[in-house]
């Protein structure tokens, strides 16, 4: 059998961009009407329990996105995606770290898969992908009624562990081999993405997962280096 390609796997948040894309996409549309304003101390609650470490990474991202889901209710989805791409090319493009778009389009001169797993919604988290040229995406799903508009749900499991099985779910559906992979994470969050590759880098950590990653032997790329020095390394053992 022909073994499948490698991926280069890659969170999103505090990994490939700086800030929360949501919050921040939250606040913008919010300063242009198109974000119900009774929802944003909700939304602001549920963030301060995520930076705080008031609740289970899962459950606060996850009501996360429930609060911002509910103030979308009602626009339409070809609108909301046109806010998406406004949003990203007014400034947030400028979020992206400086090695990330020389680190994905490294893996891709080197025939990898480049694939996103991100908590984002997935129509903001497309706008980063396109932009960044990564292969697949698996990102959060806002609903949508039958004329088009969202309907104030977002599909975000609260389970912490979800992205090992998203990625293995597309992994055999594009016959990726993770045998052979490398991920990258920045929080406790993404130690699934890691299990399920043979290798696992740590950018812009947070302190719990410096911790784990001394413990299972992980990369852990000090803040402001290029982590592609250590990348190398990895991909010709």
């Amino acid at each position: 059998m022909t073994p499948g390609r490698p991926a280069a796997v890659f969170d999103f948040g505090q990994t490939l961009v700086q800030g929360d894309p949501m919050y921040d996409l939250a606040a913008y549309l919010r300063e242009r009407g198109a974000f119900d304003g009774s929802l944003w101390p909700a939304v602001e609650q549920a963030m301060r329990a995520y930076r705080e470490h008031l609740a289970p990474y899962g459950q606060a991202v996850a009501e996360i996105m429930r609060s911002i889901a509910l103030g979308l209710r009602g626009l339409g989805l070809p609108e909301f995606a046109r806010h998406c791409r406004a949003f990203y090319e007014a400034g947030y493009r400028e979020a992206v770290y400086p090695y990330a778009r020389p680190l994905v389009a490294w893996f891709r001169r080197q025939g990898w898969a480049t694939v996103g797993v991100t908590g984002i919604c997935e129509t903001m988290a497309r706008a980063i992908a396109d932009d960044l040229g990564l292969d697949h995406l698996v990102a959060t799903a806002f609903g949508v009624d039958a004329s088009g508009r969202l309907d104030g749900t977002a599909r975000y499991p609260e389970d912490d562990a979800w992205k090992g099985p998203a990625l293995a779910r597309l992994a055999a559906r594009e016959g990726l081999d993770l045998a052979r992979s490398v991920a990258f994470g920045d929080s406790e969050a993404d130690a699934p993405l890691f299990e399920a590759c043979r290798h696992a880098v740590c950018l812009n950590a947070r302190p719990e997962l410096v911790a784990l990653a001394r413990a299972r032997g992980w990369t852990v790329v000090p803040a402001g280096r290029d982590p592609l020095p250590y990348v190398r390394p990895l991909v010709a053992g």
